[in-house]
């Protein structure tokens, strides 16, 4: 039975978190509503992450680092330039590509990349988990 309710918390936390990032990403494509052209300056090679694959040879990403692309644009006569939030285990951006930026006009150093949804396709994945997890407490019989 607590093996079970262990199970049943974890997949509801997992559920809870997936719907808190997705409305959060959401809430914050409301605050940046204004639009301009960016330039990708940089690329920041961050931090290391668990990973049981092996480094394709020859690839252009190594799955044990996350790439952030820092990004510059014009707000108003602002120019900002900042490391964006969502990182990649692959390089989606490179130096001097041009992008779409919202940013948030009350808070100018604020933004996302227009047509970049990562942070909706984890909170799915961690719903789906989640669910399946609170699946398998209910359900599965072999558990205590």
């Amino acid at each position: 039975m607590v093996k079970r309710f262990v199970i049943i918390v974890i997949g509801l936390i997992f559920v809870v978190s997936g719907i808190v990032m997705i409305f959060s990403g959401r809430d914050m494509e409301k605050r940046c509503s204004e639009e301009v052209e960016g330039n990708i300056i940089g690329i920041v090679e961050d931090k290391k992450l668990p990973s049981g694959r092996p480094k394709e040879e020859g690839s252009y990403y190594d799955a044990d680092k996350v790439y952030y692309p820092v990004v510059e644009y014009q707000a108003g006569d602002e120019t900002i330039s900042k490391k964006y939030s969502v990182g990649d285990e692959r390089i989606k951006y490179k130096v001097g590509q041009k992008i779409t930026i919202k940013y948030n006009p009350n808070k100018t150093d604020e933004y996302l990349i227009k047509d970049d949804d990562g942070k909706n396709y984890v909170g799915i994945i961690l719903i789906v988990i989640g669910a399946i997890s609170i699946l398998v407490g209910f359900f599965n019989k072999k558990l205590k």
